[in-house]
């Protein structure tokens, strides 16, 4: 238990983190503005596509919108798809109703949505700092991750906007404790955010079973009661996203729970790519670009099921024929999304904000290790638990196909493991220069 309750926030507090949040968040638009306005910004930012909508999510709301059904991720016809996860491809054809089917209005539209998640997420950050005592570190935090991630965050549109609500709401519902499932109400209300959690994003949904199972079984593994309520909330996810499933088995005669490219993605990893690392000359023979325009015929000739599939033969054969080549491309995702950063796209490297993100990647990484590493659980394990998200939302990348838009998601649990680092290293300093015999410091600490 705690040894001194954590101080009350004041209103006015919660109002100065919210300005700080508006100014960063101000400051961090007007220079995406000035890169379009200005030519002498091009040596600063790269160019923005703030108008991409997600590329097949776009072509599938596209496709929804004009009586097609769930369908042609590549703006050809080519009939049901499971490529992409559903929700965000039903929710840009609804901004298409509203819209009425005007492009620029959805563009706009989806660009306020992201301007608001980025801020959220910013001003969830700037109070969890404000609630361990520190705001400045916050602030430096949010600094740090609108960085690393500004060209996802901030020029670009496409899935990120709605993930990183998504990861936020895994760690928020984690401190509020949702996550323990102490009754059969709240392992049925669980499993149903598990459930449309994974019809978000795989890996979201990969992301809430294990931190699931972080939550309930680090005391009584082998607890009766917490056995049963996960069970029950597992099999309450596996309800809700059912009815995607046999829909999926009734129009492409497979089992497939959300997507179904798994094997195409493993297979740029393995054997488009050069390092297993994307990079600008891999995605362009993607299906989606028009440089890609092979691969898209080859989608169209041989339909979604077989094409994918046809990956899988080569795949193996590349692992198998040389495990340590495997190896090292996943120490080289690896490094990638956790140590160094080098752009997606070429001719990024050059910019200032590269420059300066390839100095600070690292660091939620290392705040991560040493979280994971102390003696003593930060913020009540909230800084655990953020540690656990952003392990389980990165390794399945790490392990199979990885670029920047992958990490950009996990944003709001990068900041938040460089607060809650930074402050645990600043009260470990404390504790170490204090007197023998003299208490430490616990604020932080509490629970």
């Amino acid at each position: 238990m705690n040894n001194s309750p954590q101080r009350k926030v004041l209103l006015s507090e919660r109002i100065d983190d919210l300005l700080v949040v508006t100014i960063i968040m101000c400051c961090c638009w007007s220079l995406v503005h000035l890169r379009r306005e200005y030519s002498s910004f091009e040596s600063v930012l790269p160019r923005d596509r703030l108008d991409l909508l997600g590329a097949e999510y776009d072509a599938i709301a596209r496709a929804i919108r004009t009586g097609r059904g769930f369908a042609d991720p590549f703006e050809v016809t080519t009939g049901p798809t499971a490529w992409m996860a559903p929700t965000l491809p039903y929710l840009t054809a609804g901004l298409y109703a509203i819209a009425a089917d005007d492009r620029d209005v959805v563009v706009t539209i989806v660009c306020w949505l992201q301007a608001f998640s980025v801020g959220l997420t910013a001003y969830m950050v700037a109070a969890a700092a404000r609630d361990v005592g520190s705001p400045w570190i916050g602030y430096l935090a949010i600094i740090i991750g609108c960085i690393i991630n500004f060209n996802w965050l901030f020029q670009r549109t496409h899935d990120v906007w709605l993930l990183l609500l998504v990861f936020n709401f895994l760690w928020y519902a984690a401190t509020k404790r949702w996550a323990k499932l102490s009754s059969t109400p709240a392992a049925l209300a669980w499993g149903s955010a598990g459930g449309m959690v994974a019809l978000c994003s795989p890996i979201a949904g990969f992301t809430w079973a294990g931190l699931t199972v972080f939550e309930n079984f680090r005391v009584g593994w082998l607890s009766r009661r917490s056995t049963a309520l996960f069970c029950l909330a597992a099999l309450t996810s596996i309800v809700v996203i059912s009815p995607w499933v046999v829909r999926n088995r009734l129009l492409l005669q497979r089992w497939i729970p959300l997507k179904s490219n798994l094997a195409f993605e493993i297979w740029q990893g393995q054997c488009e790519d050069e390092d297993g690392v994307l990079d600008s000359q891999t995605l362009s023979k993607h299906p989606w670009p028009t440089s890609g325009h092979a691969q898209r015929l080859r989608f169209f000739e041989m339909g979604e099921v077989p094409f994918v599939e046809a990956c899988w033969a080569p795949t193996r054969a590349s692992i198998a024929s040389s495990p340590v080549d495997f190896l090292e491309r996943i120490a080289n995702r690896f490094v990638a999304a956790c140590i160094y950063f080098d752009p997606t796209f070429v001719s990024n490297r050059s910019k200032w904000v590269t420059v300066v993100a390839r100095w600070i990647y690292f660091l939620p990484f290392a705040c991560m290790v040493f979280i994971v590493t102390h003696h003593r659980p930060i913020a009540g394990g909230n800084a655990m638990r953020a540690a656990v998200i952003y392990i389980l939302g990165l390794a399945p990348y790490v392990l199979v196909s990885y670029y920047q838009r992958y990490l950009a998601p996990l944003g709001g649990i990068q900041m938040l493991l460089v607060v809650y680092g930074l402050v645990g290293l600043k009260l470990r300093w404390a504790d170490v220069r204090k007197p023998k015999g003299e208490a430490s410091s616990t604020e932080p600490y509490d629970e």
